[in-house]
């Protein structure tokens, strides 16, 4: 127990004081890099905003998709399969509800519109994990969602997909698959109802789903929150564990030194947030990376073998929105706990 306490106090001195963070680079040329996950055995792959992308130990990025055609999001594996968001590009979206005067009567609600406009429908793409390059696949189109974002796999093989709408009108969907490469039902399963707004990033631990929310008329619009899946498939109840001003993006559960902690990426404050995970509503955070220390981070994920350890953050870093050539993000970051 010392060990533990006196882990947590190093970790939180260590993610704040400058010159402590231990920050390196993966990998660039990422364009709006988005999410990233860790196969089973340790493969690391990465989407952004025009393909899908594996990394080597190298650091080198091999794109697996067509340019151009899709923005990429969300990705959960279920056996030997990787499945992955992907929204097609509108390129005649200019015109009408671009409006991005937010502050006007109908400034959110034109903002919604852009978003909508700009894209023309998303789908669920899956590809076989073999050796070598992964040949996806667009197996479902899915249906009433603005902005699918991230997804996870439940321990049935079932998908759930965070939608998110900037509005708090958003919800969380889920995809039954009675084989790898077919979707036989889709469903809403949490929404506003269940005090769930815009959600944006999730992860997974047991039959807790954990994902960040944002409520555009609260006063602290960012937030963390888990819920668990019952025996029975239904949602329990929805659980606050830490919020605050802000706009979180993507999020990572893990155990660190035996204490289950989220690590959370803060989109606008450019930081990398812990919570402790103990099921308690959290006051404040128990450690934060310096501020702008990320730019524009738009997820966290804990490291995986052979080449990461449990002990590295991989951090995707998404910068300027839809700028894909500058070093202000479009990369992959890391950075080491210790």
């Amino acid at each position: 127990m010392k060990r533990i306490t006196l882990f947590l106090i190093g970790i939180a001195v260590c993610f704040v004081l400058t010159g402590c963070n231990e920050k390196y680079t993966i990998s660039r040329n990422i364009p709006d890099a988005e999410n990233a996950i860790f196969t089973s055995t340790g493969r690391l792959f990465v989407t952004g905003g025009t393909n899908i992308y594996e990394i080597d130990a190298n650091g080198t990025a091999s794109p697996l998709c067509a340019e151009g055609k899709y923005n990429f999001t969300g990705m959960a594996q279920v056996g030997n399969y990787l499945y992955a968001v992907a929204t097609e590009y509108r390129f005649d979206a200019s015109g009408s509800g671009c409006s991005l005067n937010i502050f006007s009567p109908t400034g959110v609600a034109d903002f919604v519109n852009c978003v909508s406009n700009m894209f023309k429908r998303s789908v669920l793409l899956c590809a076989e994990i073999v050796p070598g390059d992964l040949n996806f696949t667009e197996i479902y189109t899915i249906q009433n969602v603005l902005i699918p974002n991230g997804m996870v796999a439940d321990a049935a093989g079932r998908l759930y997909i965070a939608d998110e709408t900037f509005l708090p009108v958003g919800k969380i969907i889920r995809l039954t698959l009675p084989g790898p490469m077919s979707v036989s039902r889709q469903e809403t399963w949490l929404a506003a109802s269940n005090k769930v707004y815009s959600p944006n990033g999730m992860d997974i631990r047991g039959n807790k789903i954990y994902f960040t929310d944002f409520n555009l008329w609260s006063l602290k619009q960012a937030s963390v929150k888990t819920v668990s899946i019952g025996a029975d498939g239904a949602p329990g109840a929805v659980a606050t564990i830490f919020e605050r001003t802000g706009l979180f993006d993507d999020l990572a559960a893990g155990t660190v030194y035996g204490t289950n902690v989220v690590a959370v990426a803060d989109f606008l404050k450019g930081t990398v947030v812990g919570i402790k995970d103990n099921g308690i509503k959290q006051s404040s955070p128990l450690a934060e990376t310096d501020p702008g220390l990320f730019a524009s981070p738009s997820s966290v994920t804990f490291g995986r073998g052979p080449n990461y350890t449990g002990l590295d953050l991989i951090v995707t870093e998404k910068g300027i929105m839809f700028e894909h050539y500058s070093d202000f993000g479009n990369k992959v970051s890391g950075m080491v706990i210790k």
